[in-house]
């Protein structure tokens, strides 16, 4: 299944699955919040742990790694400002 990140209300960053043709109910995606602009993820070869990038408050760079044995890791602010 392949998962599509976007912002969504209230700024929270939310998951949509999709299996072949059909896509799940969007969800809160592990309580990210204070999304300013639209997330982007990068993953390796096949199952490695998905990674999460997006610009938060004050626009600083955050991430998150999630692991399907481990779950959502903490978030990390990676510093400095994304224009």
């Amino acid at each position: 299944a392949e998962r599509v990140f976007f912002r969504g209300p209230r700024n929270q960053m939310w998951v949509v699955r999709r299996y072949g043709r059909h896509f799940g109910r969007p969800r809160r995606a592990a309580k990210i919040s204070r999304v300013s602009a639209s997330p982007f993820a990068a993953t390796g070869r096949p199952g490695a742990p998905l990674v999460v990038f997006w610009r938060g408050a004050r626009d600083m760079l955050w991430s998150m790694r999630y692991a399907p044995s481990q779950g959502w890791q903490p978030k990390h602010n990676l510093g400095g400002r994304v224009a």
